[in-house]
């Protein structure tokens, strides 16, 4: 999308299937290159003990319609199945940040940067949030 909303073309990722993307940010990836990150770390049922995350180089032109081969970032969540909701990528390090949802405390996840190409990432919980929401209201 540009500036104003409108679509400019599409990119899709060769041999991914859409489980629950959650989230999509942008950052540094390998050689200081600018990357985008898609986040398959949602569910809703509370099924799934695992997430993925999607990444590849930003393009610098966007066509009608692209398709990427993205490398991939597996991970399981310490305590069993998690739902989460969003994705950050410190523009430094290019470590992964997952929050996960409808816990009475939100945990916040680490994914160190160097985990893609890894059979599993190493996800780390490095501390939980007094805000929580419940049924669409939020509580501290």
């Amino acid at each position: 999308m540009d500036s104003l909303g409108n679509e400019v073309g599409k990119i899709n990722l060769d041999e991914v299937k859409n489980r629950d993307w959650e989230d999509i940010a942008v950052g540094p990836g390998p050689g200081g290159k600018s990357y985008i990150y898609v986040a398959d770390i949602g569910d809703n049922a509370g099924n799934n003990k695992s997430g993925r995350i999607y990444r590849f180089p930003e393009p610098s032109k966007i066509e009608k319609k692209n398709t990427v081969k993205p490398e991939v970032l597996k991970f399981t969540y310490p305590n069993g199945a998690m739902d989460a909701e969003s994705l950050f990528v410190d523009p430094i390090s290019g470590d992964l940040f997952i929050v996960s949802k409808r816990d009475k405390q939100n945990t916040l996840f680490c994914l160190k940067s160097d985990d893609f190409g890894k059979k599993r990432g190493s996800r780390n919980g490095v501390g939980q949030t007094p805000i929580y929401q419940r049924n669409g209201r939020r509580y501290q």
